[in-house]
């Protein structure tokens, strides 16, 4: 039960201010407030991710299909701006792990793709509170390490 991303990249770029706005206008209103594209909200999102599904098979039902492109397209955004880098889409070949799913890459001369629909039901299955800030901490880490700072 994977969320494969049926358009193209240019369909999935015209839809992430979209799914941003309506990720917002679907969590609380403090929730919302403080969901800014920092590195801070991305603990922000995670309590919310965490109180709302109870594990990652709630966030993949098809009926959440809408949920979870927001949820995605906030965190891939939040880490571009935090590190550079850019959306892309594979459908060239079908074993590749993130085949269909919109990811980032880009953000350093060796990066390692993430793909932001994984990371998100990564969420639900590590159960921290800060997975994905210690994440985006780690690969800002690699970068500077990478780009020789």
């Amino acid at each position: 039960m994977r969320t494969q991303w049926d358009g193209t990249l240019q369909e999935w770029l015209d839809r992430v201010q979209d799914g941003i706005s309506a990720l917002r206008r679907n969590v609380p209103n403090d929730v919302a407030r403080r969901l800014d594209l920092s590195p801070a909200s991305l603990d922000v999102l995670e309590t919310w991710l965490l109180q709302t599904y109870p594990d990652h098979i709630a966030l993949m039902r098809p009926e959440q299909k809408a949920a979870h492109d927001g949820i995605a397209q906030y965190i891939g955004e939040t880490f571009i701006r935090a590190l550079g880098g850019r959306w892309d889409l594979r459908k060239d070949d079908p074993k590749y792990a993130y085949y269909a799913l919109p990811q980032i890459t880009g953000y350093c001369p060796r990066p390692t793709p993430e793909a932001p629909h994984v990371l998100a039901t990564a969420v639900l299955g590590r159960r921290t509170g800060k997975y994905l800030s210690e994440l985006l901490s780690k690969m800002a880490q690699t970068k500077r390490q990478q780009d020789g700072r």
